[in-house]
């Protein structure tokens, strides 16, 4: 294996894990406040989910692993923004979930929004993550007011489904759970608005 960390050869022991090699460069990277931003193999842009099998290989494996940083800070930034988008994403797949409801379909629309909601799990982690890498502490409290919203919003729903009541499972799917969403993607915009872009 041949790892390049920025176009710079980096040491592997070929006998573990790629994981591990890989906590190394992350450790090496954020002393320099930088964050891997991509990850290619044999000259191949990696997904999420080829990163994530990667690591589970053992290095001596691999082929030519090359990890490309940015500045950490320029990264979360970058990442709140991909959060925002995804929480209005969230938030038509609530409505959709609202029509299932209103027609009836109790078992199709519970589906939608369970799948909502565990899309929503992994965005919240995202958003932990890109808090974290750009510093931005002080706006956190003010964003965890809103996931409670609609954590709280999602609570309703369940139990309006439990209770087999169409018409509040739908109103909360189609209209409050959507605005709560939206609205924790506005004040994520804030938060990305706010900060100072970095230089590097």
């Amino acid at each position: 294996m041949e790892l390049l960390v920025d176009g710079q050869p980096h040491d592997v022991l070929m006998d573990e894990p790629f994981i591990k090699t890989l906590e190394k460069v992350r450790a090496k990277l954020a002393a320099s406040d930088r964050a891997i931003m991509s990850m290619f193999l044999d000259g191949r842009e990696l997904s999420v989910e080829e990163e994530t099998a990667l690591c589970a290989r053992r290095a001596g494996e691999l082929g030519k692993v090359e990890v490309r940083s940015t500045p950490a800070r320029e990264w979360g930034l970058h990442g709140l923004g991909e959060v925002a988008s995804a929480l209005g994403q969230l938030g038509d797949q609530s409505r959709a979930a609202a029509d299932l409801f209103r027609g009836g379909q109790f078992a199709q629309g519970l589906d939608r929004a369970n799948e909502t909601i565990g899309l929503f799990l992994k965005v919240m982690q995202a958003l932990g993550t890109s808090l974290t890498l750009v510093g931005a502490a002080a706006g956190a409290a003010d964003l965890k007011a809103q996931v409670d919203v609609i954590v709280g919003a999602m609570r309703e729903l369940e139990t309006a489904v439990r209770g087999s009541d169409g018409v509040a499972a739908a109103d909360i799917a189609e209209y409050q759970l959507p605005e709560a969403l939206e609205s924790l993607a506005a004040r994520v915009r804030a938060v990305t608005s706010s900060e100072p872009k970095s230089q590097g």
